[in-house]
């Protein structure tokens, strides 16, 4: 698991290696997040096929979705 990392709710960052510094709130929120580093993410579902984005900041329910990759 990366370092600095904050996961609350069934799931969230379920997928993390070694993306540090990230925030993710809300069940399944951030769930596929391998690598990404820096990203703020709320929300039911939010960010849930996002891998390796760094600097994102989305929220909403399922909101970025179809984001797999970005900065």
């Amino acid at each position: 698991m990366g370092n600095n990392n904050t996961f609350l709710g069934f799931k969230a960052g379920y997928h993390n290696t070694t993306g540090a510094g990230n925030i993710a709130l809300g069940q399944n929120a951030g769930f596929s997040v391998t690598t990404g580093t820096n990203n703020i993410i709320i929300g039911t579902g939010t960010a849930l096929n996002l891998t390796d984005g760094t600097y994102n900041t989305i929220s909403g329910v399922i909101a970025g979705g179809a984001l797999t990759h970005g900065s």
